[in-house]
């Protein structure tokens, strides 16, 4: 693997994490950012589903 592709995997899967991270923190910092935690989620399974079916077709 080349690290552009690395790369374009490793954007959704950070944006994953830091969904998960502002849903499960309770910082009072992401206090303000909590709605959008399933936004990011989604974004990023849709971008990760597409850039792994782009690498395959």
């Amino acid at each position: 693997m080349t690290f552009e592709i690395v790369k374009s995997l490793l954007i959704p899967i950070i944006m994953i994490g830091f969904g998960i991270f502002i849903k499960n923190t309770e910082n009072a910092n992401y206090q303000n950012v909590k709605k959008w935690w399933k936004i990011l989620v989604i974004l990023g399974i849709i971008s990760l589903i597409l850039k792994v079916i782009n690498l395959y077709v």
